[in-house]
């Protein structure tokens, strides 16, 4: 996520670029009580009901009071 950089980005660049969030997250689901997090999930699955293959990609945005971006994380899982 190159566009998104700790301590520049803030949350309203952050919802233009990505859309709105699927949810969000606030202590203790982040490291400390004054930060929030927006959380953004892809899933793919593909093939039948006996075949089933699933890709994952989950990217979870924390920002501080000032709403400007404080970490980024993205995680994958499954076959590409």
């Amino acid at each position: 996520m190159a566009q998104i950089s700790k301590g520049k980005t803030t949350v309203g660049e952050v919802i233009r670029l990505m859309d709105k969030a699927y949810g969000q997250h606030s202590f203790p689901m982040t490291d400390r009580p004054d930060l929030k997090a927006l959380a953004y999930a892809y899933v793919r699955l593909k093939g039948t009901v006996f075949n089933m293959s699933f890709y994952q990609k989950a990217l979870v945005v924390t920002y501080g009071t000032d709403r400007i971006v404080t970490d980024v994380k993205l995680s994958t899982s499954g076959e590409k």
